[in-house]
């Protein structure tokens, strides 16, 4: 009984960290992002997530360019990143520790990016 407790919570709550929920402001407008953030969700999804530090990305890459996220976390970065550069740019994320470089694939895979 007590291991079925558990795998029923820890799926639970694997189900309710990777609920994914659109971004409603800013230039990642329309991604995705789940809800693995905590305090910082609500800001992400309304686009108001380290605002300087987001429109300083922003504005320094364009078109084509490269950009390397290392120690990419949960992805935020890496997305808007992949945003800004464009199809015929590049973003390459590390991520060394394996719980977040999970939700960085998923964020990343959720998205197509």
């Amino acid at each position: 009984m007590r291991k079925w407790l558990r795998s029923r919570f820890t799926h639970n709550r694997w189900v309710f960290h990777t609920a994914l929920f659109p971004i409603l402001g800013g230039p990642m407008r329309g991604l995705r992002w789940s809800c693995v953030s905590g305090g910082k969700l609500l800001r992400v999804l309304r686009g108001t997530y380290e605002v300087k530090q987001t429109q300083l990305v922003w504005q320094a890459l364009g078109a084509g360019d490269t950009f390397i996220d290392v120690g990419a976390h949960h992805g935020y970065y890496t997305m808007l990143a992949s945003r800004a550069v464009g199809s015929n740019g590049m973003v390459m994320a590390f991520e060394p520790d394996p719980r977040n470089a999970f939700l960085l694939r998923g964020h990343v895979h959720a998205n197509a990016l």
